[in-house]
């Protein structure tokens, strides 16, 4: 995804809105944007156990480290019958392969990302999807 611009008030926009399209679906989810390895924005619903922040960590950082959703990832493993750290060394502590992160760019190349856990993880990601999605209708960035 190219945005034209990206910001800590845009990243705090993201989350919000992720946020937002979540409670209007009555999930319960975390959320976390970042500029490269700094956290702008950070949410974890009540009620969410500890561990999601750790999800969200691993998302990111995958997302980030490979220029990829990691759901993209998740498939292209998939198809190659190989796990992450059978194909590229990484650990499991700090990357994972599953649906929910996303990589944000600017025309200067990768920017951050943005992770989301908390549901089925290909829900996951479908909520980052409809958030940028509604912020482009919004005219919040253009692609």
């Amino acid at each position: 995804m190219i945005l034209d611009h990206f910001s800590n008030k845009f990243a705090m926009k993201l989350g919000m809105t992720i946020i937002k399209i979540a409670e209007e679906k009555n999930w319960h989810i975390a959320v976390e944007v970042r500029r490269l390895n700094s956290p702008i924005f950070l949410y974890v619903a009540d009620g969410l156990s500890e561990d999601k922040y750790y999800w969200l960590y691993r998302k990111n950082n995958t997302a980030i480290r490979f220029g990829m959703s990691t759901l993209v990832l998740q498939k292209k493993l998939s198809n190659e019958g190989v796990t992450l750290y059978e194909k590229y060394g990484v650990e499991h502590k700090e990357y994972v392969a599953v649906a929910g992160g996303m990589p944000l760019f600017t025309a200067d190349g990768l920017i951050g990302s943005v992770a989301v856990t908390g549901r089925l993880p290909i829900e996951d990601h479908e909520l980052i999807v409809e958030a940028l999605e509604l912020m482009k209708k919004e005219e919040t960035y253009a692609i």
